[in-house]
């Protein structure tokens, strides 16, 4: 999944909406800065609320940590080339100058 939008607020609605509305979870993302844009691309994985085991017969729910909602930048967090690390600086220092700008944050900052 690449979304069209890759500022944060907008990351986080999404990955949330997918969890809460079809179990998908966070897998793996990857960023990239080209033409002065980030491009984010996450790997999600659809999990199924609960298994049957063949055996028995009895379902089981999956593996708390396989099905648990992770952020946007839960993967991203281990890049070492630096992109990600330029994306949140760039968003803090957008979210600071319109702060001063507004006298405050907006509700949904």
């Amino acid at each position: 999944l690449q979304p069209t939008n890759s500022r944060p607020r907008h990351l986080l609605l999404l990955y949330d909406r997918l969890h809460k509305n079809g179990s998908w979870v966070l897998k793996d993302e990857k960023i990239v800065f080209v033409g002065g844009r980030w491009y984010i691309s996450s790997l999600l994985e659809r999990q199924h609320r609960s298994k049957v085991d063949r055996i028995s017969g009895l379902m089981s729910e999956p593996n708390s940590s396989e099905s648990s909602f992770r952020f946007p930048g839960y993967f991203l967090n281990d890049q070492c080339d630096g992109v990600y690390e330029s994306y949140v600086l760039h968003h803090l220092n957008w979210l600071k100058r319109d702060f001063e700008r507004r006298d405050g944050l907006l509700e949904d900052d």
